[in-house]
C-alpha cells in the first residue's frame, strides 16, 4: 500500500525466474555429465536419463520463445535422442563367470557409451543454438547489453 492508501500492483518478472530455472537445470546438467553411466539409486535411473530429462525440460521452458519452426527441430532432435537412449544399454554382460561368485561380469560398452554420450551433446547442442537466438543464454562481452 502507498503513502495514499492506494494498493499498488505488484510487478512479476518471469523472465528473471526463467532464467534461474534455466541455471538450475543447467546446473544439473553440468554435474549428471561428468558421469553420465553412474546410477543414481533414489531416482532408480542413470544419470544419463536424468540428463535427457533436464534437457526435456530446458526445451519445454524455452518453447514459447520458438518459431514453429524451430520447435519442430527441436522435437526431432529429441525423438531421435531419445530412440538412441531407449535402443542403447551402455554396459555389457560377460559370459565369463568371475572367480569370487557365479554371476556373470558386467562391463562397459564404449561403443554403446560413446553412441548415448553423442546424442545427448547434440541435443544440447541444438537446444543452446536456439536459446542463443532468442536471447535466452547470457550476453556475450561482445555483444549489445553484455559485459559492459
Amino acid at each position: 500500500m502507498s503513502e495514499d492508501g492506494e494498493v499498488k500492483k505488484g510487478s512479476y518478472n518471469q523472465a528473471g525466474q526463467i532464467q534461474d530455472r534455466l541455471h538450475e537445470l543447467f546446473s544439473r546438467i553440468n554435474k549428471f555429465s561428468i558421469s553420465l553411466f553412474d546410477f543414481e539409486y533414489e531416482l532408480k535411473t542413470y544419470y544419463y536419463n536424468i540428463v535427457f530429462a533436464d534437457l526435456n525440460t530446458v526445451y519445454l521452458t524455452i518453447s514459447a520463445s520458438l518459431t514453429v519452426t524451430e520447435k519442430e527441430l527441436l522435437r526431432k532432435k529429441q525423438i531421435e535422442t531419445r530412440n538412441a537412449l531407449r535402443k542403447t544399454f551402455p554396459f555389457k554382460e560377460s559370459n565369463v563367470l568371475s572367480f569370487s561368485s557365479q554371476r556373470p561380469i558386467i562391463f562397459h560398452d564404449f561403443e554403446s557409451q560413446d553412441i548415448i554420450t553423442d546424442a545427448l551433446f547434440e541435443y544440447r547442442i541444438i537446444i543452446e543454438e536456439h536459446m542463443g537466438k532468442h536471447g535466452l543464454l547470457n550476453p556475450a562481452k561482445d555483444s549489445e547489453g553484455g559485459w559492459d
